[in-house]
């Protein structure tokens, strides 16, 4: 079956291509666009007839490109929730609805709390509808959670390894994806300046981070008769193999499998990504400390 008789039949098929070529245009144009000023601005203007007029033609010229980078770059910058949507491989109820469409208001001036209340309020009996506005939520996460920018989207794609060398397929694979996808929705509820803060955070701030897998489930509920199981990774994913977890304390196979697949995969993508409060580990240290803690905090299986 075609790409585009893929997505009428209601599938998103990664375009990874595509994507590298719109995050390419998002670095590129600004930086193109300023030089091109600066050019202009030096046949343009009068050629200078003393130093300090040819410092202050220097000068004029600078800011003015300088300028012109920061408001190209605020542009293009729009562009970047699509190249994560083109990424995707994505299973929806119903016909896949569009990238471009969903990645425009996800970078519109539309807040994030006019968002949060339209899903709120038109999502919440159509599995249809729901679906295509998380998506905008998740797109609108990036913004929100800017310290852990693309964190979603790449736990989505460690599940899915994970997933296959398990030997799910099919709906359960399609299910999976979207439970890594959106299984930190919750964090659109908690407080922006917790999640971005710089420094380690107050037991009060880590309490209130804690609420985000309950929220996030409330968010996701009117995906769980579509999406089964694969729901409850959103709210089970900080829960641990010992029963250490949170927030419900549930251990073993008490955990459902998609959540003990996206908890391995969350892990691995904390562990090796940068923060302001560490450096990244190695993808071989990562996975060394996955074996470590195989039976207590993650399934040995997994």
């Amino acid at each position: 079956m075609g790409r585009e008789a893929s997505e009428r039949a209601g599938r998103w098929v990664g375009r990874p291509w595509a994507a590298r070529g719109v995050r390419a245009l998002v670095y590129l144009v600004p930086f193109t666009v300023s030089v091109v000023v600066a050019v202009l601005l030096g046949a343009t203007l009068p050629r200078a007839s003393t130093t300090s007029i040819a410092v202050l033609r220097f000068l004029g010229i600078s800011v003015a490109s300088t300028l012109v980078l920061v408001l190209v770059d605020r542009v293009t910058r729009r562009l970047l929730p699509l190249a994560a949507l083109l990424d995707l491989t994505l299973l929806f109820p119903d016909q896949a609805p569009s990238r471009y469409g969903i990645a425009l208001r996800a970078s519109s001036s539309t807040t994030l709390h006019k968002l949060l209340e339209e899903y709120q309020s038109t999502g919440a009996h159509e599995p249809a509808r729901a679906a295509e506005r998380l998506i905008e939520l998740v797109a609108a996460l990036r913004d929100h959670d800017r310290l852990t920018r693309g964190h979603s989207e790449r736990v989505r794609a460690y599940a899915q390894m994970i997933g296959e060398e398990m030997g799910l397929t099919g709906v359960e694979l399609d299910r999976l994806r979207w439970a890594g996808l959106v299984h930190d929705i919750g964090k659109l509820l908690i407080d922006p300046a917790i999640l971005n803060k710089p420094g380690k955070l107050t037991d009060e701030e880590f309490e209130a981070v804690k609420r985000h897998p309950d929220l996030g489930a409330t968010l996701a509920a009117p995906l769980a008769g579509w999406l089964g199981e694969s729901v409850l990774a959103v709210s089970q994913h900080h829960e641990r193999w010992d029963g250490t977890g949170y927030p419900r304390g549930l251990s073993g196979r008490q955990i459902s499998l998609p959540a003990r697949i996206v908890s391995v995969a969350d892990t691995f993508d904390v562990m090796t990504s940068a923060r302001s409060y560490k450096a990244p580990s190695s993808a071989v240290v990562a996975r060394e400390e996955l074996a470590r803690c195989a039976g207590s905090q993650f399934d040995p299986a997994v």
